[in-house]
């Protein structure tokens, strides 16, 4: 199940991003409640993509570090916010 949150047959420990050209790595332990949210995350956004809901960045200036737009999913981020 995905509210379970596994990877490979464990649960999620932890949820991190690694920055390799800054050398830093921004962490944070999952715990049962997180781990719930996540899932119920995951699955309410699963449930907007299946029914064509687009969202955009909050502002124009994370265009560039986005695919969406490369592949015709996005219209770009409100201007000016």
């Amino acid at each position: 199940r995905s509210s379970d949150l596994e990877i490979g047959g464990m649960k999620v420990g932890r949820f991190a991003f690694q920055f390799s050209r800054a050398s830093r790595q921004v962490c944070e332990e999952m715990d049962v409640d997180k781990r719930k949210r996540a899932a119920r995350f995951v699955e309410e956004t699963a449930r907007r993509i299946e029914r064509g809901e687009r969202e955009t960045a909050a502002n124009e200036h994370e265009c560039p570090f986005c695919g969406y737009a490369a592949v015709g999913l996005c219209c770009g981020a409100p201007r000016g916010k």
